[in-house]
Order: structure tokens, then C-alpha cells, then sequence
């Protein structure tokens, strides 16, 4: 079992069924924690340095798209060792 490590899902379905709605990374043994998703375009759409908040599916207030989003998490272990993952998530409906 590792000292730290950082969870994604692949995909979510932000349709308010009360399941599966946010994407939402976990973590353990994390102390710094930066979170950027990304449009196909490379636009930054939902940035967050707080491991509790969740993306909702939305773009500026309005559902994202259906379709593939990259992400990339920054962070720092308790340990002071630095690491990153870099991903994709897709939004289905």
C-alpha cells in the first residue's frame, strides 16, 4: 500500500441522478494538491487547489459537452515529494 497516492475515475455522468455526477479525485497522504482540466482545445474549464472540491460537468455555468477532457494533477506527498498525473475523463450523459 503506498504512502501516497491520487485516484481519477475515467468517466462521470453529471445528469443529476444523484450517481456518478462529479468527477472527483481522492487522494491519500497528500499535503499540496492543484487540479486543471482541460477542453479538447486546451481552454482551462475548472482548476482547483482544494482535494474536497469536484468538477460538476459544467463550462461557465452550462454542461460541458459529452465527450473526452484532460486533466492534470500537481501535487506533493507528506513526505515533501513532488509528483504529477496527467489523464483524460470522459463526460457521458
Amino acid at each position: 500500500f503506498p504512502n501516497f497516492a491520487v485516484y481519477a475515475p475515467s468517466a462521470f455522468t453529471p445528469n443529476g441522478d444523484g450517481k456518478n455526477d462529479d468527477f472527483e479525485v481522492k487522494g491519500i497522504g497528500i499535503k499540496n494538491y492543484h487540479l486543471q482540466i482541460y477542453s479538447r482545445w486546451g481552454e482551462l474549464i475548472f482548476e482547483s487547489t482544494n482535494l474536497e472540491d469536484k468538477w460538476d460537468g459544467k463550462i461557465n455555468g452550462t454542461f460541458a459537452p459529452a465527450g473526452t477532457y484532460a486533466f492534470l494533477v500537481k501535487y506533493q506527498s507528506m513526505l515533501g515529494k513532488d509528483a504529477d498525473v496527467k489523464g483524460t475523463v470522459t463526460v457521458m450523459y
